[in-house]
């Protein structure tokens, strides 16, 4: 069996903290380590990992930033502490099933090919109340570089520990645009998907409380964000598929600067970063493209709309496409005569 390492980043985290370290104490499989980078907790979030750390049935290491580094730095230092062959993502407020790494473990020791595990998860409220479910709802399994646009979201998602030895965290990309798709997990994710297989499990195997103090608002905070900036401008949501189009740019030249890694890997490696690159350029020219048909009149707007339809801009984001819901919210909000 791999080892396995936990990488958990804290900050003034005391609140919710202690059921989330017990359910890691409760795994049927424990982990090797469970390493914590505190980022300047000002509660009681240090005395309660001591605690722990006093009578964890597995090694706990703790590190304090000496200065605050915002959360997803704060992963990059837990990360890059890590020496497993696996590892998974804690976020400090969760609830773990107990077979969450007995399951996502014994995927990646029965095929040393994979280099991700995403799973399903279950959204609570602060008090555990159930919000909904969110994941995949079946048993999937891609080729590198054939995954599309999954929803890679650290709390959900343990890699394989060859890619943190090949792309080592110190080496990621700062922050684009603003947090969600492509915050430091996300990347991460990407790189993962990108160089190696990818297994999707329908199991809930995390209680994800949402709360009005998580460091990150989950996968809408992207939009969220761009939508904030763009209110200053005249064409909003133009300057909204801007941002994703030079998003999805800067992340093809990253993946571009990985083909050496690739190489080493292997020939499925290599492959599967050619198709990674090609996916993220084609994403970028397409909400390229859908941003200028928001700059123009509305006559000419809704012919740009269908030749992005027959270019295939549309497709299904498993495909790597915008989907269907964005097809219609161009043929709706898109195509009202402007005021």
């Amino acid at each position: 069996m791999i080892t396995v390492s936990v990488a958990m980043a804290t900050f003034n985290g005391a609140r919710f903290l202690e059921p989330q370290l017990e359910s890691l104490a409760c795994q049927l499989r424990l982990p090797d380590e469970l390493v914590v980078s505190d980022d300047g907790s000002t509660d009681a979030t240090m005395a309660i990992l001591e605690s722990f750390r006093r009578r964890a049935p597995f090694e706990v290491r703790v590190t304090r930033n000496e200065r605050h580094l915002g959360w997803m730095e704060n992963f990059v230092v837990a990360l890059g502490g890590c020496h497993g062959e696996a590892v998974a993502w804690c976020d400090q407020d969760d609830i773990w099933h107990q077979d969450k790494l007995a399951r996502c473990a014994s995927i990646l020791t029965a095929d040393s090919r994979v280099a991700l595990v995403v799973h399903a998860e279950q959204q609570v409220d602060e008090n555990l109340g159930h919000i909904r479910n969110y994941g995949p709802r079946r048993h999937q399994s891609f080729a590198a570089g054939q995954s599309g646009r999954l929803a890679l979201i650290g709390h959900r998602m343990v890699i394989s520990g060859w890619v943190l030895r090949f792309v080592p965290p110190a080496s990621w990309p700062g922050p684009g645009v603003g947090p969600g798709p492509f915050a430091t997990d996300n990347w991460a994710g990407t790189v993962a998907s990108a160089l190696g297989r990818v297994e999707l499990l329908p199991d809930r195997l995390v209680l994800h409380r949402r709360h009005n103090m998580n460091a990150s608002a989950g996968p809408i905070s992207l939009s969220a964000h761009i939508a904030r900036e763009a209110r200053q401008v005249q064409d909003p949501y133009a300057a909204w598929c801007e941002a994703l189009a030079g998003e999805f740019a800067r992340r093809a030249v990253h993946l571009e600067g990985l083909r050496p890694r690739a190489d080493e890997i292997g020939d499925e490696a290599r492959k599967g970063l050619e198709r990674s690159v090609a996916a993220h350029q084609l994403l970028a020219q397409s909400y390229a493209r859908r941003a200028a048909a928001y700059r123009k009149g509305f006559a000419t707007r809704a012919l740009c709309f269908g030749r992005n339809a027959v270019r295939g801009d549309y497709r299904s984001r498993s495909a790597s496409g915008q989907g269907l819901f964005s097809l219609a919210r161009d043929l709706t909000v898109g195509l009202r005569p402007r005021r």
